[in-house]
C-alpha cells in the first residue's frame, strides 16, 4: 500500500509538465500501399497553409520524375498521391514539397523510400510487420 501511496503522491508532478510539441518536421510523408508496379505516397503540410503538393523520385532509369496534388484546409493539409508506372523490387527515394497558393512558403520533407514487391515470378523472401493495441478500451484479448 505505501507504493502505491507514493504514486499517487508523485504522479501529479508528471501531469504538471509542459506539453510537447507535436513535430518539428516542415512536411510528414509516408508510403503505403505498396505494389510492384505501384505505391501511395502520402503528405502533410504542417504549416497548415492551402498548398500546392509535388513529390518527387527518380525512375529506375534515372529519370527524374514528379507527380502533384494539393494539400487543403478541408482535408486537413493532406493529400495522397498514386505513384505508378514503378518497376518491381526496386528501392524507390522520394521527397514531398509543399508551396503554399500564394507561393509565400515552401517547406521540404526529408527524403524518404520505398520498395516495390517483386514480380510474381520471381521468389524472394519478404517480411511483414503489425502491431495493434490488443487490449485497447477493454475490447482486447
Amino acid at each position: 500500500m505505501k507504493i502505491f501511496s507514493w504514486a499517487l503522491l508523485i504522479l501529479p508532478l508528471f501531469a504538471r509538465s509542459q506539453e510537447l510539441p507535436i513535430t518539428t518536421t516542415d512536411v510528414f510523408v509516408q508510403s503505403g500501399e505498396v505494389s510492384s508496379g505501384s505505391a501511395i505516397v502520402m503528405v502533410r503540410c504542417n504549416s497548415e497553409i492551402d498548398s500546392d503538393v509535388s513529390v518527387d523520385y527518380e525512375t529506375a532509369t534515372g529519370t527524374a520524375s514528379s507527380i502533384t496534388g494539393d494539400a487543403l484546409d478541408a482535408t486537413d493539409y493532406t493529400v495522397s498521391l498514386m505513384v505508378e508506372g514503378l518497376t518491381s523490387n526496386t528501392t524507390y527515394e522520394y521527397t514531398a514539397t509543399c508551396s503554399s497558393v500564394d507561393a509565400s512558403t515552401t517547406v521540404q520533407s526529408t527524403e524518404a523510400e520505398f520498395t516495390t514487391l517483386p514480380s510474381e515470378d520471381v521468389g524472394k523472401e519478404i517480411s511483414f510487420v503489425w502491431a495493434a493495441d490488443l487490449a485497447g478500451q477493454g475490447w482486447g484479448r
